[in-house]
Formats: structure tokens, C-alpha cells, sequence
């Protein structure tokens, strides 16, 4: 069953503000302090209803807070040696070269093997980058390793998984992939992007789905694909969505996040997409410009791992 997080928050106060009325009757009681009139029990009630009150503040804080700190401040992608280990797991890269085969061959050119940094303590997952010959669509070829099963009636992201994007006018992210889209990954959705999930797809059929909805993009906003797609400029792009996201989050209360959440779960969306008006008002821009940009402050976009940690290249 899906977690009803507005449930919770109320739960949380009601049973909290039960609890502390109970006690505080109980000691009042015992100590003969209060009568059992309205006048008596007014102030032990106000009491427990601001400490429910609190509680409930409290857990949609604890909810906002948890989702601020999952956004990456300056995300980075690992360049990896292949054949070696990844936070001591080893990787099978040829459940990948059979997609990089395919790739290659309809013009696609390898940018290597990478990883996320900073690593999941949850999971092992790495990924060959591709892009074709316009370097306006990059594609990855990702192998995800579960530590621990997921939880019942959680999707199981494990596996090897397709994701696709290209940037139409240069900062509107469209992305199909065969990933199960959840309410977390919703809520952390771009300020102007497209998504399609199609899980069960095969790379093929993932590639087609791609150019239809590049197709439907270019036709409803008027901007096409921009050129001059790369690793570092890929990464940029994401580092733009999560502050975008964080700028996001940072502007809504912790209920307002909940309730976003329970509307995903009560009824998911395999698609979503920024409103028409809003992408075809975006000016355009070169890639180039993400170069310069307060995005590539920081940390390098790729790094290294020495010695199980991810360090400058």
C-alpha cells in the first residue's frame, strides 16, 4: 500500500496530542491540581492540542528537510578504469557492451564509464555515456546493483536501464527512459523538461520513443535540440535541474511537499512535461554558455576514484 504522508502528519499530531492530554490529566488527577469541569480540563486540552500541533509541524518539517538534503549541492559523475571494482563490488560491463554494440552502430559515440559521486551506500550504480553524431542526444547505458532488496511493493531499480536526453533550445531537458517512475523522482522534476517512461522497452524501441517525443516538443515549443552535447555539459544540465528543484522545494511547506507526493501515489504518471506556454516563452541558448555559467562552480564535474573515493582528476 502506499504511504500517505498527509496521513502521517496528521496521525502523528493526533496521537501525540492524545498522549499528551492523557498524561497531563493523569498527573493533574494524582496531584489534585485540576477539576474535572470545562474550566478544569480547558487549559490541560489547549496544551495537548498545541503539542499535536507541533508534532505535526514537526514531521512535515522532518519531510521537507529529508528532501532537501537528497538534492546534491554540485552533482558529479566518477570516471571509471573498466575491470576495476566500484566500492568494492565488481562490475559486469558485458551486460552492457551488447547496447553499446547496437549504439555504436547507428553512429553513437562512447564517452566512457562513470558512476555518481558522492557513492550510495545503497547500491552500485555505473554507466556508459554515448552520444550521436549531431552531439545533441546522449544516451545512458546504466547497471544498477541493489545491496538489499527494495521494500514490498517498491519498484526494483536493479538491473540494466536506458536513459535518454537531449536539450531543445538548449536548457529544455527532454528525457525518455525505462526506469519506473516514483513520487520521489517526481518531486525532484526539472523547472523545464519532458519525461517518458516506458519500462520493459528494449534500447530500440526506447531510441524511437525519443524521437517522437522530441517530435511532439519541437512541434508544441518551436526550439529544437541543441548542439554540442557533452559529459560535462550533461552534468551541468542536472546541476542546473537540482537547484532549480532545491529553489523549488525551499519555497513550499513540508505539508505542501507531502501532499504532491500522496497526489503522485494516489494516481502515478509514466509522462509529465513543463507547460507548453511556459517552454515556448524560454529564450534559447547555446550550450556553450553552461561553460561559464554558476553551474560549473565547485567541484569538477568529473572525477576520479582513487582508492574507493572519488578525487580531482
Amino acid at each position: 500500500m502506499a504511504l500517505n504522508l498527509r496521513k502521517a502528519v496528521i496521525r502523528n499530531g493526533v496521537v501525540t496530542g492524545v498522549l499528551c492530554l492523557v498524561l497531563t490529566l493523569a498527573v493533574a488527577m494524582f496531584t489534585g491540581s485540576v477539576k474535572l469541569d470545562a474550566v478544569g480540563l480547558a487549559w490541560p486540552l489547549a496544551v495537548a492540542l498545541g503539542i499535536g500541533a507541533f508534532a505535526s509541524w514537526q514531521t512535515t518539517s522532518s519531510i521537507k528537510k529529508n528532501v532537501l538534503n537528497a538534492l546534491p549541492r554540485h552533482l558529479s559523475y566518477a570516471a571509471l578504469t573498466r575491470g576495476a571494482p566500484v566500492n568494492g563490488v565488481m562490475i559486469d560491463w558485458e551486460s552492457i557492451d551488447d547496447y553499446a554494440i547496437q549504439l555504436e552502430t547507428r553512429g553513437y559515440t562512447r564517452l566512457g564509464e562513470f558512476t555518481s559521486v558522492p557513492l550510495s551506500p545503497h547500491f552500485v550504480g555505473v554507466a556508459a555515456c554515448f552520444v550521436d553524431h549531431n552531439t545533441s542526444t546522449l544516451v545512458e547505458v546504466q547497471h544498477i546493483q541493489m545491496n538489499q532488496p527494495p521494500a514490498e511493493g517498491q519498484p526494483n531499480p536493479g538491473g540494466v536501464h536506458i536513459s535518454i536526453m537531449s536539450a531543445l533550445g538548449g536548457n529544455i531537458t527532454a528525457t525518455t527512459t525505462d526506469h519506473e517512475v516514483t513520487a520521489n523522482q517526481y518531486l525532484i522534476r526539472g523547472k523545464a523538461s519532458a519525461v517518458a517512461s516506458f519500462p520493459g522497452l528494449n534500447l530500440l524501441q526506447l531510441l524511437e520513443k525519443h524521437t517522437r517525443l522530441l517530435a511532439e516538443m519541437m512541434q508544441r515549443t518551436g526550439k529544437r535540440p541543441a548542439r554540442g552535447l557533452n559529459m560535462h555539459r550533461y552534468i551541468l544540465l542536472q546541476r542546473e535541474r537540482f537547484e532549480q528543484t532545491r529553489a523549488r522545494m525551499e519555497a513550499m511547506s513540508g505539508y505542501q511537499i507531502a501532499r504532491q507526493y500522496d497526489a503522485f501515489e494516489a494516481k502515478p504518471r509514466s509522462r509529465w512535461s513543463t507547460s507548453s506556454a511556459y517552454l515556448t516563452a524560454m529564450p534559447e541558448r547555446p550550450l556553450s554558455e553552461l561553460d561559464t555559467s554558476p553551474y560549473a562552480n565547485g567541484p569538477l564535474t568529473i572525477l576520479r576514484l582513487d582508492a574507493e573515493s572519488p578525487t580531482a582528476s
